[in-house]
């Protein structure tokens, strides 16, 4: 059987974020003027989490390169709580380093932030032990939010996707 997609109400806000190469901008900015944008979310309690999210998410992306080329944009938000500001340059290289073709640097963004609780309440998303997909609006507007679970798979997204006119 098929996950039911969730269709999310929910703003991914206008956060400051940093890309992979230390631009900094908000997060609307970074979403540009596409009509849709797929996000790929990782936000985990933990550095280990992360970056199986991270290896999840960045998975899916290849597969989902391989069977289109006609994707919308696709980011990847990596949300780091409670990190002290002196590491942040550390952190954002670390990450930014793990990242390969099809992702470029500037389509990695990270957001520090104190907590979860800001986020969590604006875009209604949960921090757990799953990435998260999101295709937003240009304004910011989650459109439909998936985890990235085993039972996710490219065919689905991409499904998706088109059901909501991201492509």
């Amino acid at each position: 059987m098929a996950p039911a997609f969730a269709i999310a109400e929910g703003y991914l806000g206008d956060w400051a974020v940093q890309t992979g190469s230390g631009d900094s901008l908000t997060l609307h900015e970074a979403l540009g003027s596409a009509p849709a944008t797929l996000v790929a979310i990782v936000a985990s309690n933990n550095q280990e989490n992360g970056q199986t999210q991270q290896k999840d998410l960045l998975d899916m992306h290849q597969q989902l390169a391989e069977i289109s080329d006609d994707l919308p944009p696709i980011l990847h938000l990596s949300i780091i709580a409670g990190a002290p500001r002196l590491v942040h340059g550390f952190i954002r290289r670390g990450i930014a380093g793990e990242y390969a073709s099809p992702v470029q640097e500037d389509d990695v963004l990270l957001m520090f932030t104190r907590d979860y609780n800001d986020f969590t309440a604006a875009s209604g998303l949960a921090v757990d032990d799953y990435g998260t997909w999101v295709l937003v609006d240009e304004k910011g507007q989650i459109l439909w939010s998936e985890k990235q679970t085993d039972a996710l798979n490219s065919d689905l997204v991409l499904r998706q996707i088109q059901a909501l006119g991201g492509l």
